[in-house]
């Protein structure tokens, strides 16, 4: 199926989308990591749970050049946006902790010459 995107580039551009080999995957957890080149989404289901553990089963893993990171943030932040104005606000249990996240993502990250 082919559809064409609205909005238009800086260039001018429209994006035309061919989805004719497009894979849909569900994810209810993901984990973000970085390097000094670039960042990643890994998505994946709850394989199980407990009180104490959780074990998440890899699905597909994005990588992204910081720019398009970026670009994704902002029309990540305008899709939830639209989203809460249509359906109401999201579950406060599904919240992140951003300072534990913040914390653990400066452990684990790659730094040059390692």
């Amino acid at each position: 199926m082919m559809s064409t995107s609205e909005t238009k580039l800086q260039t001018g551009q429209t994006v035309t989308w061919d989805n004719s080999q497009l894979i849909s995957i569900y994810a209810n957890t993901m984990a973000i990591g970085l390097t000094p080149f670039d960042l990643s989404l890994t998505f994946g289901e709850i394989g199980y749970a407990t009180p104490e553990q959780m074990q998440a089963v890899g699905r597909v893993k994005l990588i992204l050049a910081p720019e398009q990171a970026s670009n994704l943030m902002k029309l990540l932040s305008i899709a939830v946006q639209k989203y809460v104005e249509n359906n109401g606000e999201l579950r406060v249990a599904a919240a992140v902790d951003p300072d534990l996240f913040s914390r653990t993502l400066q452990e684990n990250l790659v730094k040059p010459n390692q």
